[in-house]
């Protein structure tokens, strides 16, 4: 009797840590979400979407924390994109932003290419493959400009 009463104890204590510790883990990763994403089909846009065509426009991109800003066609294509997004409130996940970008038409869009979409104040739009791809081309030129490339340009 002794015996199956510790065998409970034990299987017990075994479950509430089991319990606690992948409660701990959910709560201290945000690498693996709770839910799925899915590469946007078509471009999740508004209804009239402008394309701008200005070089003077300048973006900020935001990069662990350090503050990259740039002129020229990066700039107008993460403006192109990013101002042209018809974002849904229902969408709206807890997933961490890769890179936060700043635009004259607004500022605070949060980016995750890894799971493509892009949040904005109160919504959160799918990106294409394309404009994924685009996005990263900027993302990656910020990070590692060519030697013949300036980020005035």
């Amino acid at each position: 009797m002794k015996r199956i009463i510790v065998c409970l104890l034990v299987i017990c204590s075994l479950v509430l840590c089991g319990c606690q510790s992948a409660d701990k883990k959910a709560a201290s990763t945000d690498t693996q979400p709770s839910h799925t994403h899915a590469v946007a089909e078509h471009p999740q846009t508004i209804e009239n979407p402008l394309t701008r065509t200005s070089q003077t426009l300048e973006v900020t991109v935001y990069i662990a924390g350090e503050a990259h800003s740039f002129q020229g066609r990066h700039a107008l294509t993460m403006t192109n994109i990013l101002s042209n997004l018809a974002f849904d409130p229902a969408k709206v996940c807890d997933c961490e932003a890769e890179y936060t970008v700043d635009t004259q038409f607004g500022t605070g869009y949060q980016i995750n290419l890894t799971h493509g979409f892009v949040r904005y104040e109160q919504g959160q739009a799918d990106l294409t493959t394309e404009q994924i791809y685009r996005i990263r081309e900027v993302t990656n030129w910020v990070e590692s400009p060519k030697e013949t490339e300036t980020k005035a340009e």
